[in-house]
């Protein structure tokens, strides 16, 4: 099984246990996004052309769960990954706070282009900040207790090495 997969899995899960977890409390929803999350988490690990291929697949199952037009997510985790690049540098591991800094960034860049996007092709009204923010801070601290458990099955997988940095991922693949 690969990495792809298992997060594409993950973030289903994940998401289907938010919007119960939402029902059964009886809110709208929770303020918490977990493809973004897992899709950080690649960012900060995974080598770009996988980390682009996880982020376009983990966009599909977001635009699938959510109901939101069939590839906005994708194009705007895309292009979340792609410009988080030039931040993943300061990310020395993917616990602690950078990580968790890095998370809220992620998720902050990824809701303004999703309700950019919206508000350009589908002419929202409303073009809320304030919900940026929440979304960013509440995926900031998800993240701390999601990250270590996401790595733990990784390595159970035997899909990642334990403590592995991004540099040793990539010189055990080839690549520099």
């Amino acid at each position: 099984m690969s990495r792809v997969l298992v997060l594409s899995l993950l973030t289903l899960l994940l998401t289907a246990l938010a919007g119960a977890i939402s029902v059964a409390a009886g809110w709208s929803s929770l303020p918490i996004v977990p493809g973004v999350i897992l899709c950080a988490y690649a960012a900060m690990v995974d080598p770009p052309i996988e980390g682009v291929v996880t982020a376009a697949a983990i966009g599909l199952v977001v635009d699938a769960m959510t109901g939101s037009s069939l590839g906005l997510n994708v194009l705007a985790l895309v292009a979340v990954l792609v410009a988080s690049r030039a931040f993943t540098g300061w990310v020395t591991s993917p616990r602690g706070l950078p990580a968790a800094l890095f998370v809220g960034g992620f998720s902050a860049a990824h809701a303004f282009l999703s309700l950019l996007l919206l508000f350009l092709f589908q002419r929202r009204a409303g073009f809320g900040f304030l919900s940026i923010l929440w979304v960013a801070g509440a995926n900031a601290l998800v993240s701390v207790a999601l990250i270590p458990l996401l790595q733990r099955l990784l390595v159970t997988l035997r899909l990642e090495e334990r403590d592995e940095t991004l540099q040793e991922r990539l010189a055990g693949k080839g690549h520099t």
